[in-house]
């Protein structure tokens, strides 16, 4: 049965960057932790990953009925297994298991679909669940990052850059969630787009390359509601300094998919819930741009 919090549990909690509600991480003595190990393992390899799959959030496709995420036993469980590896201190057990996958004919775009991604979420929910550190999380995302890149190099994007097709992609300065970006990255180059990017700590360079070039999306990643203020105050800066006066701005991460309307309210001109919208939408817009212009000059 659980247990309600006190009020004094329930103030020994920490937040992640971006807000996000975190149970505190108990410190162990030596020997508790000797004795807790065998149940971590059995309940990393067993329990949580029945419970991330029983508790997996509901997608709500628009004018859809609700449909279960991860509805798939077995492929939950190739998720947990991949987990575990990205959690064990051996590299060579997830670099396995993901080339193995790889070699069945996955692209990037897919392995991150299918593991990547998910596997991401999970160990979120092991974090929340306190049965890894912030130490652990941090390890495990590098491990995914470099995964994907190393997915990338074995099968690098094909279709040759379509003239006007440029974005510039960024997290909101200060933001430290980049794995999404980085698969954004690799979907807009393999639908034919020229494709620069910042990291979190590149601020000056993301107002330095708007001004440089002219692109026709500038997409901004959020994932944290107090980064709010901030994607507002770059998106203005952006529209004062960009070369392209037209350029439209598009803002993505997972607060943008859970509360559009805090984003849109912001100045985006487009807000996306996920990669497959950002493509459609960025499209769209580039060919309205492409319309507009026309107009503009056959008017003119």
């Amino acid at each position: 049965m659980l247990r309600s919090r006190t009020p004094l549990q329930a103030r020994n909690r920490k937040s992640m960057p971006g807000g996000m509600d975190i149970p505190h991480v108990r410190s162990r003595t030596p020997a508790s932790h000797i004795h807790d190990s065998d149940f971590v393992d059995a309940l990393c390899e067993t329990v949580v990953p029945l419970l991330a799959l029983r508790n997996r959030p509901v997608l709500r496709p628009a004018g859809d009925q609700d449909i279960e995420a991860d509805s798939d036993p077995l492929q939950a469980y190739r998720v947990a297994e991949f987990t575990q590896f990205l959690l064990d201190e051996d590299d060579d057990g997830c670099e396995d298991f993901a080339f193995r996958q790889a070699a069945s004919g996955a692209d990037p775009q897919r392995m991150a679909t299918d593991y990547l991604e998910p596997a991401a979420r999970l160990i979120g929910d092991y974090w929340r669940m306190d049965v890894c550190d912030f130490m652990q999380v941090t390890v495990c995302m590098s491990r995914i990052q470099r995964l994907f890149w190393r997915l990338v190099e074995e099968c690098p994007p094909t279709c040759e850059t379509r003239p006007g097709h440029s974005i510039l992609l960024s997290p909101v300065p200060g933001e430290q969630h980049s794995f999404g970006l980085s698969v954004t990255e690799d979907a807009f180059r393999r639908k034919g787009w020229q494709v620069d990017s910042c990291s979190f700590d590149e601020e000056e360079d993301l107002y330095l390359l708007a001004r440089e070039n002219e692109y026709q999306i500038i997409g901004l990643s959020i994932c944290g509601e107090p980064f709010a203020p901030v994607l507002a105050a770059t998106i203005l800066k952006l529209r004062r300094r960009s070369r392209n006066s037209g350029v439209s701005i598009m803002a993505g991460g997972s607060l943008a998919a859970s509360h559009p309307e805090i984003v849109r309210g912001l100045g985006a001109d487009l807000v996306v819930r996920d990669l497959p919208q950002a493509l459609v939408l960025a499209e769209a817009s580039v060919a309205a741009w492409d319309c507009n212009r026309h107009i503009a000059s056959t008017s003119g």
